[in-house]
């Protein structure tokens, strides 16, 4: 059998950061976004933009959609980690308060 257990002050701290770092990134995506979707508009529709648009605009749409999650998931972890945080303390005061108090049997 194995045992876990959790720091749940280093967790909290971990999470926040994670937090943070996740609105800040999903902030700066949004931004570089909106920046590269005004320069794909500038591909002309002669020849060499058409051939260019070939091979460039379905990586292009899948690497887009890939980013647009990975702000959104690291909020989700954090949540989530802050959350199994939460319970633990919660299970831990439980588990404490269930201690017997005072007389100790051998």
């Amino acid at each position: 059998m194995s045992f876990a257990h959790q720091r749940p002050g280093g967790v909290s701290t971990g999470m926040r950061s994670l937090s943070a770092r996740g609105s800040a990134l999903e902030e700066g995506w949004r931004a570089d976004k909106s920046a590269i979707a005004g320069a794909e508009s500038g591909i002309g529709g002669d020849l060499l933009g058409q051939a260019f648009g070939s091979v460039y605009t379905a990586p292009g749409e899948a690497a887009r959609l890939a980013a647009d999650k990975v702000g959104p998931a690291m909020l989700a972890d954090a949540r989530v980690g802050m959350r199994c945080a939460e319970d633990y303390l919660g299970a831990d005061e439980v588990s404490a308060a269930s201690m017997p108090v005072g007389e100790v049997r051998a």
